[in-house]
């Protein structure tokens, strides 16, 4: 299964990113700041990676 990764720091739109990708069947994986993110990218490997370009710090 492809997989996806959301760096999304608000809650709701990383949500709603994860149920539109979900119901066209990718696994997601979700990060709410950069050093989460960087500790998931070292973790696995992903087809792609969703951004939010205004992450905090």
């Amino acid at each position: 299964m492809k997989s996806i990764l959301i760096v999304e720091d608000t809650l709701e739109i990383n949500e709603i990113w994860r149920e539109v990708f979900e119901d066209e069947g990718y696994r997601t994986s979700s990060a709410y700041d950069g050093e989460e993110a960087m500790r998931l990218l070292a973790e696995e490997s992903f087809e792609l990676v969703i951004l939010d370009l205004m992450l905090p710090g």
